[in-house]
């Protein structure tokens, strides 16, 4: 094409037709340009179009790693509301003059407070990539951008409180060892031989515990770190869970 152009004003010049040799000339430049413009254009829509796609791909990967993120944080939740009614209805038993309770029913409440510790460990895998990769960028949602740059801050807000409501868990069942506690009375009267064991052949009661008020301190300290664990964090990265997910249905439906 360019030698075309080349033999046209040759024979222009050749001619002596300065004004129609510069119409020319221009007109090719315009064209150049215009050509240049376009191949721009196609360019950047390709890459576009690659970035649109690649954003509808870990879109959808982000979608299924928070999707199994709710159900981990969900069962979390469940977990720790479970240990708080049985600290709370333990507490309701403890005094000086303790209510009448049964063996196995304070075992299952003694139980119920010390046996499941509480971790949200979210997936992460995919967030890390993204953001590592420098990615965040090719989504256009402005909140959901926001909602996954804060993730791993909010994460780390939950760990802490959960660690100082795991401290107050390890502190009770310390108290309890330091009190003439059985262990052995507690997790037979849940399970009887299941882990092997007969009853403790030691006399023991357990019901005595009940009446020791640094049991009941350690038991207050339980309650109040796991409500605030439950209200102050769980609910707000669940809340946050949800509407990255909410972003990402929509903005995968749209």
């Amino acid at each position: 094409m360019f030698r075309i152009f080349r033999k046209v004003r040759e024979k222009l010049l050749r001619k002596g037709a300065i004004a129609a040799y510069l119409k020319y000339a221009i007109g090719e430049v315009v064209l150049i340009i215009m050509g240049i413009f376009l191949a721009l254009q196609l360019n950047n829509w390709n890459e576009e179009r690659k970035q649109g796609e690649e954003a509808q791909r870990y879109m959808k990967a982000l979608r299924s790693e928070y999707r199994s993120n709710l159900q981990n944080l969900e069962e979390i939740m469940e977990i720790n509301t479970r240990n708080l009614q049985s600290a709370r209805e333990l507490l309701n038993y403890m005094g000086p003059d303790p209510k009448d309770i049964s063996d196995e029913k304070l075992s299952a409440l003694y139980f119920g407070v010390m046996a499941w510790e509480v971790e949200f460990r979210p997936g992460s895998g995919v967030l890390n990539e993204v953001i590592n990769a420098g990615k965040l960028s090719i989504f256009d949602h402005e909140e959901l951008k926001a909602l996954l740059s804060s993730w791993d801050g909010e994460v780390l807000k939950v760990r802490f409180q959960e660690e100082e409501h795991g401290a107050t868990r390890m502190e009770f069942i310390e108290i309890l060892k330091n009190s003439g506690f059985s262990f052995r009375k507690s997790v037979y009267d849940n399970f009887k031989d299941h882990f092997g064991f007969d009853q403790t052949d030691f006399s023991t009661n357990n019901k005595k515990i009940l009446q020791i008020q640094t049991v009941e301190n350690s038991l207050v300290s339980f309650i109040v770190t796991g409500e605030l664990l439950h209200q102050n964090y769980y609910m707000d990265i669940h809340e946050k869970t949800l509407r990255i997910l909410d972003i990402l249905d929509r903005e995968l439906s749209s």
